[in-house]
């Protein structure tokens, strides 16, 4: 099971907005396969955070990461 409790809020709202859902219990209930390896991968990557092997920062953060693109880094 996946909690989400010691993760990122813009982590968790992404994989809301993708459709995964909570269940009664607090973990993650997945739409379908693709939404499943996303969260499998945010997870990797805030244990590597608890873990102090990744250090995030403002361009390179935990779902920039877990993605595997970059911010855009010029202004919009």
């Amino acid at each position: 099971m996946v909690y989400t409790s010691d993760w990122d809020p813009r982590s968790v709202r992404f994989l809301l907005w993708r459709g995964v859902t909570f269940n009664p219990d607090g973990s993650l209930n997945y739409r379908d396969v693709a939404t499943e390896e996303l969260a499998q991968r945010v997870k990797a990557v805030h244990e590597e955070v608890a873990n102090g092997t990744f250090k995030p920062n403002r361009e390179n953060d935990q779902l920039t990461r877990a993605l595997g693109n970059k911010e855009h880094p010029s202004r919009t």
